[in-house]
């Protein structure tokens, strides 16, 4: 694994280039214009695509399907998968702090039906920043992160997808592209973080580290089962939440062999 400075030399160069082009955009006042540059190229593609990419980035799926990939890796964790255990939930708080302290109205309650093409849901408030591109990015980075300097065969697609995840918030119509370049931001920095107490404090692979996870796992299931959703939204999330609480009884349930501590 490399040392703690050339993590957060990887870290802090893009973060702060993103931050920096959010900041102009949005201070600039050049949002509006970006977004409808942007969503005339994307109105080329199907909405079904985009519709698609932009719920692999959100936060309530991903992180069940994060607590399912831990305790089917358990006990081969990997540092990216340990990275990612340390960094979900400062990167949700530091992207939810960040919304409630903006209140930013969504493009959709700026610019009205007819001002934006809306795939979806129709949201209109906490734009900034996206959660969906931070989740994108934070899970790229903890593994680009983690094998630093990055090796362009894991980097380059996984960087590409966390992409056009970002993109798709704005294909359908939930944010501005300078919630996007924030929420990758704070993505990078959040796997930053986790890399680095991965370094200090691994999480263990052991029977207790496998019965916290398996509660896990089985909360967030069952959070999915109550989450209001409709159409195939609503059938995903019962099919991803019954499997979330399939495998955390499973592991809950799992014999420790005999020697093995906690």
């Amino acid at each position: 694994m490399s040392s703690p400075p050339l993590v957060w030399r990887w870290c802090v160069a893009p973060a702060a280039v993103a931050a920096v082009l959010a900041a102009s955009l949005r201070v600039g006042g050049y949002d509006v214009a970006a977004l409808q540059a942007t969503q005339r190229v994307t109105m080329g593609l199907p909405d079904t695509l985009w519709w698609l990419l932009t719920w692999l980035g959100d936060t309530q799926f991903a992180l069940a399907l994060l607590v399912l990939l831990v305790l089917l890796a358990l006990p081969r964790s990997t540092p990216w998968l340990t990275a990612l255990v340390w960094a979900a939930l400062p990167t949700t708080v530091l992207v939810h702090g960040l919304k409630w302290a903006w209140h930013a109205p969504r493009p959709l309650a700026v610019l009205g039906p007819e001002g934006v093409h809306a795939i979806g849901t129709a949201l209109l408030r906490n734009s900034f920043p996206s959660g969906h591109t931070a989740m994108a990015f934070l899970a790229a980075g903890c593994v680009v992160l983690a094998l630093a300097p990055p090796r362009p065969r894991w980097a380059v697609p996984l960087l590409l997808m966390a992409a056009l995840i970002g993109l798709s918030r704005v294909a359908v119509g939930a944010h501005w592209p300078s919630d996007v370049l924030a929420g990758a931001a704070c993505g990078w920095v959040g796997a930053g973080i986790g890399v680095w107490a991965t370094q200090r404090w691994p999480v263990g692979t052991g029977p207790r580290a496998r019965r916290v996870f398996s509660a896990l796992a089985m909360a967030v299931g069952v959070s999915l089962w109550w989450r209001p959703l409709e159409g195939v939204e609503h059938a995903l999330a019962l099919v991803l939440g019954a499997a979330a609480v399939a495998v955390g009884l499973r592991g809950w349930a799992a014999r420790t062999p005999q020697g093995v501590g906690a």
